[in-house]
């Protein structure tokens, strides 16, 4: 009985500690919802970006996950029309929807496909780039690859 009792004390606790978590990140999605409206459009991406990986990290169904998907998506946009595709922030939110499809969502195809479209769209404007960015956009794109 006691290791019954213990087993669902650890259940329990775990229930409340995974409540306290999702309920952190949804604040997070909230606060991040709020900065956007007072930021460049440059910015934007970035925000939308975390605000995508605080609901991906809260992402407890499925409902969760589509959100985070179109938060990303959304992010992905915004990027690309204010940022080079080759910026650390438009790879940083590839990154992230290239891993929410392909594993969270099992579209492995779709998920290459779009990491591969944005690789493309990179390339050529890497040169482009501040040094310190370029860095920064190299090391993201050899850690997947």
């Amino acid at each position: 009985m006691a290791a019954r009792s213990g087993s669902e004390a650890v259940h329990k606790y775990s229930k409340r500690v995974e409540k306290e978590f999702v309920d952190a990140c949804d604040e997070a999605v909230r606060s991040l919802e709020g900065i956007q409206h007072r930021c460049a459009p440059t910015e934007v991406a970035f925000y939308k970006k975390t605000q995508g990986d605080f609901t991906c990290f809260a992402a407890t169904d499925r409902l969760r996950i589509q959100t985070a998907r179109g938060i990303y998506e959304d992010a992905f946009y915004t990027a690309r029309q204010y940022l080079s595709p080759a910026h650390p922030v438009t790879i940083g939110i590839v990154i992230c929807l290239w891993g929410l499809l392909s594993d969270l969502l099992g579209l492995k195809e779709e998920g290459e496909a779009t990491l591969q479209a944005a690789v493309d769209a990179a390339a050529p404007d890497m040169p482009n780039l501040s040094e310190a960015d370029r860095k920064e956009s190299q090391n993201m794109l050899s850690m997947i690859g």
